[in-house]
């Protein structure tokens, strides 16, 4: 009795310092996240998407319109990267490569609009079988818990599902999250996913995508949309895996509660 007492609360032990280790998690990338929203470049971006999404929806609400905003803002964003790094000096220069994949083992936020236009480049670029094995790869991972967690994913070297051989197998298509976070060292990178330590990012890479990413959220609230941010491997097993999700979501029911990052 006493060895499985000690058991007992050597399990306790550890789900304690695991809610710990997450809250401080949580602590710190808000504070990030704050100090990224002082920017005037997060604000100049916010404002500017806001009004661009909002001019979209204006125009079309619908799924068409929902993919639209999307493909949108990840197009403006991804316009200010690239004449960012056309100035940047070489030795400031990304450290990313295509084989680099540190980052994918990271729990990953999206917008729902984002889900929804991954979804659909996905459905168009897969081959019926291969969508399939996908779409059952999804519905494995996303019924584990440590998917949403911000530390036990990247311990436990929980990969993206979309990662294959080593590299992103929808790059083109992937959301904010993943274009926006460009290191300036792998070895941090590396590093990080063990300790939770600190990685070197373009700060300005930073804030446009995430000024980006705020105005869309804030375009679809103005408009009576959901403008809730989730996580990505359970709001792609949504989208894929049940039906009448965009009707449904339009409708105002919560069909991404259990996707919702905010329940971590």
């Amino acid at each position: 009795m006493s060895e499985w007492r000690s058991s007992s609360r050597k399990r306790k032990d550890r789900a304690g310092k695991q809610r710990q280790a997450e809250r401080a998690h949580t602590e710190e990338q808000a504070q990030h996240l704050g100090a990224i929203a002082e920017s005037p470049i997060f604000q100049r971006v916010l404002v500017a998407q806001r009004k661009s999404v909002g001019d979209i929806l204006r125009q079309n609400s619908d799924h068409q319109g929902v993919v639209a905003a999307a493909v949108d803002t990840l197009s403006v964003s991804d316009y200010l990267a690239r004449e960012h790094l056309k100035v940047l000096p070489p030795e400031h220069a990304p450290a990313c490569r295509e084989g680099c994949h540190h980052c994918c083992y990271l729990r990953v936020q999206a917008s729902v609009p984002e889900v929804f236009l991954l979804a659909q480049w996905l459905q168009a670029r897969r081959e019926a079988g291969d969508f399939e094995l996908l779409r059952a790869k999804l519905r494995t991972a996303s019924a584990d818990p440590r998917v949403l967690s911000l530390t036990d994913k990247p311990k436990q070297r929980i990969p993206c599902v979309l990662l294959e051989d080593g590299a992103c197998s929808a790059y083109a298509g992937r959301p904010l999250a993943c274009r926006g976070f460009t290191s300036t060292d792998a070895e941090l990178c590396r590093r990080s996913l063990d300790d939770n330590g600190p990685v070197s990012a373009d700060a300005f890479l930073l804030r446009v995508y995430n000024g980006a990413g705020q105005g869309l959220a804030r375009a679809f609230a103005d408009a009576g949309l959901g403008s809730e941010i989730v996580e990505l491997t359970r709001a792609l097993d949504i989208v894929l895996n049940e039906p009448n999700v965009f009707e449904r979501w339009s409708a105002g029911e919560a069909v991404f509660e259990r996707a919702r990052v905010d329940r971590a």
